[in-house]
């Protein structure tokens, strides 16, 4: 059973973390440290973390509803066929972690999730220069990408969207919408798996999951409606130096505390 002070900052992570994955991304870098340092194992709180962001991919592959119907049922077939192989993939890996390896991973994938944050733009627009006529390449990324989202959350939108460019480049040209809307849809699918085999195998704390789902949905209402305030350039500053920190912060507490 949580403390009050616990919960309450179980939930203010929630809600900033809803907050910025509704503005820029970057939300497990705030709900990951947050629930470890709440007193939950490693492989627990990565797999919570997953259940709490859960919701904010659905809502907004909903939201490109529209663009989605570009897709043909074929196509979609390949891309949600690579990407349930590739979850199950990861998140069975997950599983099999002791918390000791996750305690020295953690720090390492979230330096990775804000390296990918950090070159997003120049990631994509790399990636849409290359060959024509390759989409295997993306069904190939989508894979790879597919179980590094079932491992861990951090900074999967971007990969997503940066492997969706080479499966753009080959016969399949889609608005830049509907590969938006083709990330969301695909995070919600390997998400949702993935927090399935966690649940399976025993490593969500729901009670917690569920409170912070709550203020995690508030969040991101509330970063929706905040965004055209706010430059997206500082915001995406802010993100990678808050990423940067939480990697010094895990390895402090890998190599310090534990």
């Amino acid at each position: 059973m949580l403390d009050l002070q616990t919960s309450i900052l179980l939930c203010a992570a929630a809600f900033a973390a809803g907050g910025l994955n509704a503005l820029a991304g970057g939300g497990t870098f705030i709900t990951l440290p947050a629930l470890i340092f709440a007193g939950l194992p490693p492989v627990v709180a990565n797999a919570t973390s997953a259940a709490v962001v859960l919701p904010g991919y659905g809502s907004a592959a909903y939201g490109f509803w529209s663009l989605l119907r570009e897709i043909k049922p074929a196509q979609w077939f390949t891309l949600l066929t690579t990407t349930v192989i590739g979850a199950v993939a990861g998140a069975q890996l997950l599983v099999g972690t002791s918390d000791a390896t996750f305690s020295f991973l953690a720090p390492l994938l979230v330096l990775l999730a804000t390296s990918l944050f950090a070159l997003g733009s120049k990631l994509t627009s790399f990636l849409s220069k290359q060959g024509s006529h390759r989409p295997w390449l993306g069904v190939t990324g989508i894979g790879i990408t597919s179980a590094y989202g079932g491992y861990f959350n951090g900074g999967l939108g971007i990969a997503l969207l940066a492997v969706l460019q080479l499966y753009r480049s080959g016969d399949n040209d889609h608005s830049l919408g509907a590969l938006n809307g083709m990330k969301s849809a695909i995070s919600f699918v390997l998400t949702s798996i993935s927090v399935v085999v966690f649940t399976l195998a025993g490593v969500v704390q729901w009670q917690i999951a569920l409170l912070m789902m709550l203020f995690s949905v508030a969040g991101g209402y509330a970063g929706a409606r905040f965004s055209l305030r706010l430059s997206s350039e500082s915001l995406r500053r802010f993100v990678i130096l808050l990423g940067l920190a939480m990697s010094v912060v895990l390895f402090y507490r890998f190599l310090v505390l534990d």
